[in-house]
């Protein structure tokens, strides 16, 4: 199973947006729940965007044991 959270971040600069949003996700651990379910490979996603611009910084998971 695959699984893929992310968390969006808007008016501040695109790069510090991006780390706080994957930031924030790995602090509160949003990733725990998709474990629950047996979820063996997980995609961490932050993304900032302002008008048309975005950065998109990520991390990938993969639970075997």
């Amino acid at each position: 199973k695959y699984g893929i959270i992310l968390e969006l971040k808007t008016g501040e600069e695109l790069e510090k947006g991006a780390e706080k949003a994957l930031n924030q996700i790995i602090d509160k651990n949003y990733e725990a729940i998709l474990r629950k379910y047996d979820v063996k490979n997980v995609i961490l996603m932050g993304i900032a965007f302002k008008d048309k611009e975005v950065k998109i910084v990520y991390k990938k998971f993969d639970y075997l044991s």
